[in-house]
């Protein structure tokens, strides 16, 4: 019968129970265990029992020698050709301690086969199907098949399976894993496995793009330049467009008059709908609060005419370039040399000027 570890948790109670050189002690150091017999000791044997016997159910590592440990015992003596006595003794010790040291020896070979798992790019609402066979020379203790926005930690689908054998289809986990409940933006598909070496492993990361409903020409190529006056109080949680509220281009002194220019607000939504959520950092801004930041007498901030942005997983230099493509005028992008995360100046001036860091640096193209 092919042996292997059991179970990832089973390999780690080795280390927590007594120090890695104990293993390796000479058998007789050990004493003799029995029915009844409780301690560290007997921990460490069912570990290695565990470890070493191919059976479907791991006994529990209590550190006390009751009836399932003497029936898994026994069943190891006799594969072994060892007096079926159901005692663990200086010959029982010496042939579990070889036999787990062969499993420990062996290096893993957990892996993920070709299969359908990378979904690069689907439209909202659509649905897709995942398969890619796992494999391992040791049984597969656990599966987690996980979809993640880009750029952040937590993800909105997670689904693990714990399949006991050497090998596991991901196709299993299909029925969880709902595509078509994603909404527009960035995405990380991601598989990791674990096996009873204590081998743990990220098999597969990759980004797909879930887009939403084609629109013929961009917001902000529709919209025409027209600036609204809103108030924080009344107007704050008032959607200005499909994912921007009002109160998101708020002045950061927390005065409740808020101006923002239609145009702006339909470039964010682009921004938006082609990369996913998009944070403003400085919207609209008093002139005092301006003047506090250190910002330009006159900026289009003041005005309701500019926003500050950033994109959490998406490179500055890619999102400047799809303003570009939609004929945004105005666009600044900061990139601090003290390596902290940099942001984009967007506005709706309608003369071109770009810039890198600060407006004395002016380029003429993001491409």
């Amino acid at each position: 019968m092919k042996r292997i570890a059991k179970s990832l948790l089973a390999l780690m109670m080795i280390a927590a129970i007594l120090t890695a050189s104990l293993v390796s002690v000479h058998a007789a150091s050990y004493k003799t265990l029995r029915y009844g017999s409780r301690g560290e000791e007997v921990g460490l044997m069912q570990t290695m029992l565990n470890a070493v016997m191919d059976e479907e159910e791991d006994i529990s590592v209590d550190n006390k020698f009751g009836p399932a440990t003497l029936a898994l015992l026994k069943r190891f003596q006799e594969e072994f050709g060892l007096t079926v006595d159901g005692v663990c003794g200086s010959k029982t010790w010496k042939k579990l301690i070889a036999e787990y040291e062969k499993l420990s020896s062996t290096a893993s070979t957990l892996s993920l086969g070709s299969g359908k798992y990378d979904p690069d790019v689907l439209e909202e609402g659509e649905s897709y199907s995942i398969s890619g066979k796992i494999t391992s020379n040791y049984k597969i203790t656990k599966v987690t098949v996980a979809i993640t926005p880009s750029g952040n930690d937590d993800p909105v689908i997670s689904k693990s399976a714990k399949p006991n054998n050497t090998s596991y289809n991901i196709s299993k986990l299909d029925k969880y894993i709902k595509f078509g409940s994603l909404s527009a933006g960035k995405y990380i598909f991601s598989v990791e496995a674990a096996d009873a070496s204590g081998t743990e492993k990220l098999l597969l990361e990759t980004t797909f793009r879930v887009e939403g409903p084609d629109i013929p020409d961009s917001l902000f190529a529709q919209t025409k330049s027209k600036v609204v006056t809103y108030s924080l109080a009344a107007d704050g949680r008032d959607y200005i467009t499909e994912h921007f509220r009002v109160r998101e281009y708020a002045s950061k002194d927390g005065a409740d008059t808020i101006l923002i220019n239609d145009k702006l607000a339909a470039l964010l939504e682009d921004l938006r709908r082609e990369f996913g959520p998009v944070i403003i950092t400085s919207g609209y801004r008093t002139v005092s609060h301006n003047a506090r930041v250190g910002g330009e007498p006159g900026s289009l901030h003041t005005k309701g005419n500019a926003a500050d942005i950033y994109i959490a997983g998406v490179d500055l230099w890619e999102v400047a370039r799809y303003c570009e493509s939609l004929g945004v005028k105005g666009i600044g992008l900061y990139e601090p040399s003290d390596g902290s995360s940099g942001w984009l100046h967007v506005d709706v001036r309608t003369t071109k000027y770009f810039w890198l860091n600060n407006g004395n640096n002016p380029i003429s193209t993001f491409n």
